[in-house]
């Protein structure tokens, strides 16, 4: 079988080089005519020619004369594996007793590739798993500026295709699911980018979704799995990812986005964003980067449509591949049939084969669930070396900052029940118990592991790290958390019993004025559950839907309701809005009652406050650099447009176009406004810089550096190539300041941990964002208030002038600020800012004001740097 093998590898390898020649010939035009030339060079691995030349001998035709041996041995050669006549003659001499079996190198052979075949789907599954794990943590959205954008990006390009929208925390902008899709975007992207820049992401994701990225992808990863020895297949795949976010890329452009406008959303997505998700969930961020840039601002408006040379190329490329082999077929078919019978080989080979045959035992593969809780004296992997720090006090930071590769962990300013949240891959809600400190208290943890170590594997190394350094035990638990109860109402059930017994499916309705709408069919009560989940948004942010209606079987129905978070236009349209709560109770006869249900938990037992590193722990760690190993600085072409900057983890650092003031601004992770008495060419001068943190000294050992050790290398490159000298001075800046009236605010008992959540509000009305807080000081809460309210307060800081001291539990509940057109003033249909929220519901007030805030005072700086 081997030369077969080889036979089938050597016509895929022809016509993979002759796909690259003809998308070489085609480079200058569009990105999507390239992309499917490789995905049929990538197909072809599954489709031998034989099977072309089998097709052939169906719609062959008499003979009356076998063909010339020329024509037979064209035949003979491409029509490997599935039809060796060569070895016909083999078969005749076939000794008549049975032949010994013994392992020969054939069988040696399919046992590696057999082990290569399940190491690619581990990969895959291993792969597939994060990224699932990545979506059960999202959240529905059905609502907010995101929702908008999709909703009318769809709209405008006619796309009959039911999109959802999840949104999730450290992953970019992305498209799951192969027939069914759903948009992934990160926490916070809206407030991150400018309306143009998030029209340009999610248009770029639908383009994913028309093209079928994903199960294209998909259809490649078999052809990694079962070709996984051949490096051309797993370059064929790297092309497939450069050409299908180039296409998108032309897409985007095509509809009228503006080329730099385009280049820097996706350059923010990469700083905004961790990790990037599998292969075959299309994002935005994918291929070579720095080469994508380039082709958006300088090549993508310049590409040539296909012209009839280019038409021609392709329809001969096509008909050689596929009509040859099809009339070789036919011409052949004559004399295959004359010289063996096509059941010889199935009559005379394989019963000698099937008797020779014993059964291979496969070993069974590890589950990738997370396992219980372990005994106090589990034996758990180990991190090779492992520091931990309390985090250096924070200005405001509250985002847990997370880098994770193979062989490397690094967690920074993250709580204690975020390190058991990743430890033990449950939500937020689930991390139940534990001291008062558990969610304030911030850590710092910078970890090594075997090179080959996978998520799972890293979270029980985190598991032990937690048990040792914090003395952390945990068990698993029933408890009763919080969940929304849904019952049968006392008008009865509104629903239809389900008549077909076909599959269960739910799909989405077009959109009434103000309202979300989706049908059901064969949908059983569990599902529905677990769709009023998915697409009741704010509702119910993550608490979940448990069905207690005790109904069997499975039911049609619609619903229909006003989308929270609340619009303008909803609040407008009066009576007829609708909450989710009354249309459950209307159109369904249920009832959804927030309550509480026992549910699965990670009980906190012990944990102590300040970890313990043993000792000479830090001398085993690399620590980061303090300087560039190597960097050029020269000044932009002043004809470019490109501005931007690229940061990856390994340490290498791109820059193009930015001003010395853009260049200060990240060195000391300040916004522009507060760098003070700078010359005006910071300004206006523009310059590129390419730079590493680590020489290549052959080290092939990954390497990774956070954004704030980036920070310290680039402030060490602009002294010393434009001899910048500064100092810190407190000045006057725009703030919010917090100050206190009569407080509405009652004390918190000490015994309670301090904690922040959204929480669902249940009914209608336009104020469904509430804010609960337990045990939690003046000085928590208004570095809460930046996380719940972006929308409000812009990134401008919040400072705490109240004079309270002590602990209190704060609820506060209040509007959007899309619904407000004056986010001071409230809205006569019982919206409120929150700035009012504030004043009425906790007696305290918000209010801009200007306060002494630091800034970075330029003393001395050279308008052009010193030689590379």
């Amino acid at each position: 079988m081997i030369p077969e093998i080889e036979n089938h590898i050597l016509q895929s390898t022809i016509f993979t080089a002759a796909a690259g020649l003809l998308a070489f010939f085609l480079r200058n035009n569009h990105a999507r005519t390239r992309y499917r030339i490789w995905l049929a060079a990538s197909l072809k691995f599954l489709v031998p020619f034989s099977l072309l030349i089998g097709i052939g001998h169906l719609l062959s035709w008499p003979a009356s004369a076998p063909p010339s041996p020329q024509v037979s041995a064209v035949a003979h050669v491409i029509s490997q594996p599935f039809t060796p006549v060569a070895d016909y003659a083999f078969v005749a001499r076939m000794p008549a007793e049975p032949v010994k079996p013994e392992v020969g190198m054939d069988t040696i052979l399919l046992v590696i590739w057999l082990c290569g075949v399940c190491g690619a789907v581990i990969f895959w599954f291993v792969r597939w798993r994060r990224l699932a794990a990545a979506v059960r943590r999202a959240r529905r959205a059905n609502v907010g500026s995101e929702w908008e954008t999709l909703c009318r990006l769809r709209t405008g390009a006619s796309m009959e295709t039911s999109v959802g929208l999840m949104i999730a925390s450290r992953i970019e902008p992305s498209v799951v699911g192969l027939f069914h899709p759903i948009l992934l975007l990160p926490e916070g992207v809206a407030g991150k980018l400018e309306d143009a820049e998030l029209d340009a992401i999610v248009a770029h994701e639908l383009c994913h979704i028309r093209r079928r990225d994903n199960l294209t992808a998909a259809l490649h990863m078999v052809v990694e799995a079962v070709f996984w020895f051949y490096p051309l297949v797993w370059w064929i795949g790297r092309k497939l990812v450069e050409e299908r976010e180039n296409a998108c890329d032309e897409a985007v452009l095509t509809m009228g986005s503006v080329p730099e406008v385009y280049a820097q959303s996706i350059l923010k997505i990469c700083r905004l964003c961790l990790e990037s998700p599998l292969v075959c969930a299309a994002g935005v961020s994918g291929a070579d980067l720095r080469k994508r840039i380039e082709s958006i601002m300088t090549r993508v408006p310049f590409l040539k449509r296909l012209g009839p040379v280019g038409k021609t190329a392709i329809v001969a490329f096509g008909t050689l591949a596929l009509a040859v082999p099809v009339v070789i077929g036919m011409l052949s078919a004559g004399f295959i049939r004359a010289q063996v019978p096509v059941r010889s080989l199935a009559a005379v080979v394989a019963p000698q084969l099937v008797a020779q045959a014993s059964p291979v035992a496969l070993p069974s593969l590890p589950s990738s669930k997370h396992t219980p809780a372990p005994a106090a004296d589990a034996k758990l992997p180990e991190f090779i070396t492992a520091d931990v720090r309390v985090s250096p006090p924070s200005t405001g930071r509250v985002m847990t900052d997370a880098r994770i590769s193979a062989g490397h962990v690094e967690f920074k300013t993250t709580s204690m029940r975020d390190l058991i949240r990743f430890a033990y891959g449950v939500g937020e809600d689930n991390v139940v118990g534990g001291p008062t400190w558990l969610s304030e208290d911030r850590f710092d943890i910078t970890a090594t592991s075997p090179a080959d170590s996978t998520r799972e594997s890293q979270e029980l190394m985190l598991r032990a790290l937690l048990r040792d350094r914090f003395g952390l035990v945990v068990h698993h638990e029933t408890r009763p958390l919080p969940a929304f109860s849904m019952t049968i109402a006392k008008r009865g059930v509104q629903m239809k019993k389900s008549a077909d017994g076909g599959e269960s499916r739910c799909a989405g309705a077009p959109q009434e004025r103000v309202y979300t709408a989706f049908n059901c069919r064969s949908t059983t009560m569990a599902d529905l559950a677990k769709e009023l989940s998915s697409r009741g948004g704010t509702y119910f942010w993550v608490t979940p839907v448990v069905d207690q209606t005790n109904l069997g079987g499975a039911w049609d129905f619609g619903l229909k309701f006003t989308p929270r978070p609340v619009t303008g236009a909803t609040i407008a349209a009066g009576s007829e809005a609708i909450s989710i709560f009354d249309a459950v109770d209307q159109q369904l006869g249920l009832k959804l009652e927030l309550t509480k249900l026992p549910l699965d938990a990670i009980v906190v037992d012990h944990v102590n406050e300040k970890p313990s590193n043993p000792s000479g722990v830090t001398a085993t760690l690399a620590p980061a650099p303090t300087e560039f190993a190597v960097a050029s600085v020269k000044p932009s072409d002043p004809a470019s447009t490109r501005s931007g900057m690229n940061i990856d983890p390994g340490g290498l650092v791109v820059v193009a176009g930015n001003t010395l003031k853009q260049l200060v601004a990240f060195a000391w992770n300040i916004d522009s406004e507060q760098i003070a008495n700078g010359p005006g060419f910071m300004d206006s001068e523009r310059f590129d810089i390419t730079a590493k943190a680590f020489a290549d000294d052959g080290n092939t050992a990954r390497r990774t550096l956070d954004e704030d050790a980036i920070r310290v290398m680039m402030r060490a490159l602009l002294v010393d190539r434009f001899r910048l000298a500064v100092h810190n001075e407190d000045r006057p800046e725009p703030a919010y300041v917090l100050t206190a009236g009569k407080l509405k605010i009652k004390a918190a008992d000490p015994s309670n941990r301090s904690d922040c959540q959204n929480v669902p509000t249940p009914g209608g009305g336009p104020r469904p964002r509430m804010m609960a807080c337990q045990n939690t000081t003046m000085a928590g809460f208004v570095v809460q208030l930046m996380r719940f309210a972006p929308g409000y307060l812009h990134g401008t800081p919040v400072v705490n002038e109240t004079g309270v001291n002590g602990a209190y539990d704060i609820t506060l509940n209040f509007s959007p600020a899309q619904m407000l057109q004056n986010n001071a003033a409230d809205d006569p249909n019982g919206a409120i800012s929150l700035f009012d929220a504030i004043d009425k519901e906790l007696g305290l007030k918000l209010d801009l004001q200007k306060r002494a805030m630091a800034v970075v005072v330029v003393d001395h700086v050279e308008q052009k740097p010193t030689e590379n």
